[in-house]
């Protein structure tokens, strides 16, 4: 009986069997963005660059409960759009309200380093009526750097980015989204990330809001997500030889199981 079980197990290790055992990696996603929803109360600092990562600073905004007939999307609170530039009362500068965040990459430097590692970035837009000829956009915008975390806007080049846009459909009712996946070079330590509102006109050009105000420009439930293998590809794979082994063992087994089965016949 011990040694029918043996043969019958050893028959069962197939090259299906075998691709289990090479334990290929799977992804798990590890939020990166802080206070996405805007449920700790906030504002901008005035020096557009956060102080510290995890923290949302930018052009002039507020952290609001339901406003101008748009309820959050989740939670009690969400981001409002206030002006274009950092000061509230006066926004100076021409044409996008900023939304800044840095995150800070550099405990997974080492999983990054070995590749197949990206981010899913995903944010919710909302806005009331624009002026007329006018349309109210929105824009999310990621770039990958690496070296130190900054202290002012980056001017270098980034390593990667990815940037895409929406225009408000002027439903209260919906929130509608931007996403995206960006790959991260190996050198990368940490992400900038940015949302803006806009104002266009009929053209689709640019144009300051008036006073530099926007008047009902929102976002919600923004996120970074990043996706790292669960294993290291390089220590998931056996070496040549167990596989060989394996094979070995599993034609032994299945020629032996046939054996039996014949003096059984």
């Amino acid at each position: 009986m011990f040694f029918a079980k043996t043969y019958a197990f050893c028959g069962s290790i197939n090259l299906a069997t075998i691709a289990l055992l090479l334990n290929q990696p799977t992804a798990s996603a590890i939020e990166l963005v802080n206070n996405g929803g805007g449920e700790t109360t906030t504002r901008e600092s005035g020096n557009l660059i956060p102080a510290e990562p995890g923290i949302f600073d930018g052009d002039a905004f507020d952290t609001v409960e339901a406003n101008d007939g748009i309820t959050p999307r989740i939670g009690n609170q969400m981001f409002q759009f206030l002006g274009v530039g950092p000061d509230r009362d006066n926004p100076g500068g021409c044409c996008t309200g900023d939304l800044v965040q840095i995150l800070d990459l550099s405990a997974f430097s080492t999983d990054i380093a070995i590749g197949n590692t990206s981010v899913t970035a995903e944010a919710f837009f909302n806005a009331t009526a624009p002026p007329v000829n006018s349309t109210y956009d929105f824009l999310f915008n990621l770039r990958a750097f690496d070296g130190d975390i900054p202290t002012t806007i980056p001017t270098i080049p980034p390593l990667a980015t990815a940037r895409e846009t929406l225009s408000a459909d002027n439903n209260l009712n919906t929130w509608e989204s931007i996403n995206f996946n960006l790959d991260l070079p190996a050198a990368t330590t940490h992400l900038f990330l940015l949302v803006s509102a806009t104002e266009t006109d009929e053209n689709g050009i640019l144009q300051r809001p008036p006073g530099g105000f926007f008047q009902g420009s929102y976002s919600d439930d923004i996120s970074v997500q990043l996706n790292l293998p669960d294993n290291n590809p390089s220590e998931s794979v056996p070496e040549p030889s167990i596989i060989l082994g394996l094979l070995a063992i599993g034609g032994y087994g299945l020629q032996q199981t046939r054996r039996r089965q014949n003096r059984t016949s």
